[in-house]
C-alpha cells in the first residue's frame, strides 16, 4: 500500500487521493519579515480568524466543484506555517499535501552560509539543509503531527546560482534518502528552459527524473516548439501547466495568448503519446503578500474543473484521458514515495 501524509496529520491512500492539484497554495507566500515589523498589507493586517474561515470556505467550494486533493507548495523562504495550514486542514473535505525545500532566486539565509562557510566554527554538528529537509518529511514539522510529502526546488531569474544549487543538491540528496517526489518551480517567460537545467543538476545528484515534476511549463514563451518539451519528457519526469490562477494578473491580449496556446501544447502533447506525463493545476492561494492580490475569473481552485476540462474535451481530449491527466498521473508520482530512498 502506498500512502501519502496530508496536513490533518494522517495519511491517505494514493489510491484516495482523487482528483488532485500538483501547484497550489492555500496561505501564503507571505514575507513574515514584514509581517513581523510592517503588518499592514500582510497577513497579520485582520484576525487570524478571518484569514482561516475564508480559506475554509474557498477550499469547501472547491471541493464541491469536484476537487479532492491539492498540493501545498509554500515552503521555508516563503513563509511556511503548518500550524496554520493543519488548523485549515481540520475543517475540510479536500486532502492538503504539505511539502518541505527552501524557496530562494539567489542566496540562502545567512544562518545556512556562515555554517557552509565557516564549518570549524560549529562546536557541534548541527543538522543540515538535507538533513531539515528529511526531518519534516520523516518526524513531522514541528509540533504538528504532519509530514512533508513533497520537496520542491527552485530556480528563476538569476539561474543556478551558489545559493540555488545549494538548495537544490540538498533536496535531491533529501529525495534519495527518503523516497519522497521532487517539484519544480521554473522561471516565468523560460519554462522548459528552466525546466532542463534543473533535471542536469538533480541528474548529477543521481535522482531518478520520473519522480521529478517540473512545473510551470507553461510559462514557455509561444514560439518555443514542443520538441523543447519533449527532451524534459523523455527524460522521464512529468511536466506541469499549473499557472493558469495567475493569468489574470496579465494585460488581456496576452493572457488570451497564453491560455490559447496552453490548450493547444496539452492537446498535441497528448496526440504524441505524453499522457501520463502531464499535470494541470493553478497556483491559486487563499492570501498571498509578495504582490498585490488580484481578481480571479473562477472561484480559487475550480477553474480547472469548470472551465479548462471542458475545452479540452472540446479540443478532443476524452473523460479517460482527463481522468489520467488529473487522477491517474498524481496518484502514480505518490506513490513512487512507497519505494522508498536509493
Amino acid at each position: 500500500m502506498a500512502v501519502v501524509p496530508t496536513a490533518r496529520g494522517d495519511v491517505v491512500d494514493t489510491s484516495d487521493l482523487g482528483l488532485t492539484l500538483v501547484t497550489e497554495c492555500v496561505i501564503g507566500p507571505r514575507t513574515i519579515e514584514k509581517e513581523l515589523n510592517w503588518p499592514d498589507h500582510t497577513f497579520a493586517e485582520v484576525p487570524a480568524t478571518e484569514r482561516i474561515a475564508d480559506a475554509v470556505a474557498k477550499l469547501k467550494a472547491a471541493k464541491e466543484a469536484g476537487v479532492d486533493s491539492l498540493v501545498d507548495r509554500v515552503i521555508p523562504g516563503l513563509g511556511r506555517d503548518v500550524r496554520l495550514v493543519k488548523e485549515i486542514a481540520l475543517q475540510v473535505p479536500i486532502n492538503i499535501i504539505v511539502a518541505t525545500g527552501w524557496y530562494t532566486w539567489n542566496d540562502l539565509p545567512l544562518y545556512f552560509v556562515f555554517r557552509e562557510k565557516f564549518p570549524d566554527l560549529m562546536r557541534q554538528p548541527e543538522p543540515s539543509l538535507e538533513d531539515l529537509f528529511v526531518r519534516d518529511i520523516e518526524d513531522g514539522i514541528l509540533d504538528t503531527g504532519v509530514r512533508a510529502g513533497i520537496i520542491k526546488v527552485v530556480s528563476d531569474r538569476y539561474g543556478i546560482t551558489e545559493g540555488v544549487g545549494t538548495a537544490m543538491r540538498a533536496a535531491a540528496r533529501a529525495h534519495r534518502r527518503t523516497g519522497a517526489p521532487i517539484t519544480t518551480h521554473t522561471e516565468q517567460g523560460v519554462g522548459v528552459k528552466s525546466g532542463l537545467l534543473q533535471q542536469e543538476v538533480l541528474a548529477e545528484e543521481g535522482v531518478d527524473l520520473s519522480r521529478v515534476i517540473i512545473g510551470h511549463i507553461d510559462w514557455t514563451p509561444p514560439e518555443v516548439p514542443l520538441g523543447e518539451f519533449e527532451r524534459l519528457l523523455q527524460a522521464g519526469s512529468f511536466i506541469s501547466f499549473d499557472t493558469l490562477g495567475l493569468d489574470p494578473q496579465w494585460p488581456a491580449e496576452f493572457r488570451a495568448g497564453l491560455r490559447e496556446k496552453r490548450i493547444e501544447r496539452v492537446v498535441e502533447l497528448v496526440e504524441r503519446g505524453y499522457l501520463e506525463q502531464i499535470m494541470l493545476s493553478h497556483d491559486n492561494s487563499c492570501f498571498y503578500d509578495v504582490q498585490p492580490m488580484h481578481e480571479l475569473e473562477f472561484p480559487a481552485y475550480t477553474e480547472i474543473v469548470v472551465d479548462f476540462i471542458p475545452k479540452l474535451k472540446g479540443h478532443g481530449i476524452t473523460d479517460e484521458q482527463v481522468a489520467e491527466i488529473m487522477v491517474g498521473n498524481p496518484r502514480r508520482l505518490f506513490a513512487t514515495a512507497a519505494k522508498g530512498g536509493y
